[in-house]
């Protein structure tokens, strides 16, 4: 009996001593296991970029989905459509004139029997000179010729109305203006003026014939800074 106790108390020192050394490495190897399972600092890091990429905020782009609107430029101004005709403080003078006696714009030929005519424009502010020239025939006959004078009349405002006559021999006895001042062209053709609303009407003969035919040219300027759509109501 005292030797099965001898035994059994060597068999528990074995026992005590084997837990002292195998046990502190069995912990380390089961801490370890665990540690694997969490997030690292820099798993951490990775993980919060890729939450932000979905935004473009951290990288700058823009978002897919996003861009410029089709009406504004790339620089961020507003685009104007290539058939627009302009600012609506613009003013839109689709058939400009020309402004001298050589770019005249030229209207249909008459003869001092027809009625009276007209033409239209726009006056573009008052630097704006619109210039139409046509040809009118002194009509005679066994009859009798008609005698109108000629004469020209504008109803707009802020206009000056003007008419010059050239006679086809280009020898004009000027007699004077009954309605208007007189005036002579730039091209040195006597003539008429008046401010609008107004009426200018000449008086004239072509010298050395009793043929009057001749060239008239009507003058539009504007006098003030302003947008002047005008009808001009001639004869001859």
């Amino acid at each position: 009996m005292k030797r099965m106790r001898g035994q059994v108390w060597v068999g528990w020192m074995v026992a005590a001593v084997s837990f002292a050394v195998l046990g502190p490495a069995c912990a380390e190897g089961s801490t370890s296991d665990e540690e694997t399972d969490l997030p690292s600092a820099a798993d951490s890091s990775t993980s919060g970029t890729t939450t932000n990429t979905g935004s473009g905020a951290d990288s700058g782009e823009i978002p897919f989905g996003t861009g410029i609107d089709a009406s504004t430029s790339a620089d961020g101004s507003t685009a104007t459509n290539s058939g627009d005709s302009g600012p609506a403080d613009s003013c839109y003078d689709p058939k400009d004139i020309g402004s001298t006696e050589a770019l005249a714009k030229g209207l249909p030929d008459r003869t001092d029997c027809d009625g009276s005519q007209k033409v239209e424009g726009v006056a573009n502010g008052a630097v704006d000179v619109d210039v139409f020239k046509f040809h009118g025939q002194d009509k005679f006959s066994i009859t009798g010729g008609c005698t109108t004078h000629a004469k020209a009349d504008v109803q707009a405002k802020a206009l000056e109305i003007c008419m010059f006559v050239q006679c086809d021999n280009k020898d004009v006895d000027f007699q004077g203006c009954n309605s208007g001042n007189e005036k002579t062209s730039a091209g040195g053709l006597k003539g008429c003026c008046a401010a609008t609303p107004g009426t200018v009407e000449m008086d004239y003969t072509c010298n050395g014939t009793s043929n009057d035919s001749a060239s008239f040219y009507l003058r539009v300027t504007g006098t003030k800074d302003l947008c002047v759509p005008y009808t001009v109501n001639y004869d001859m």
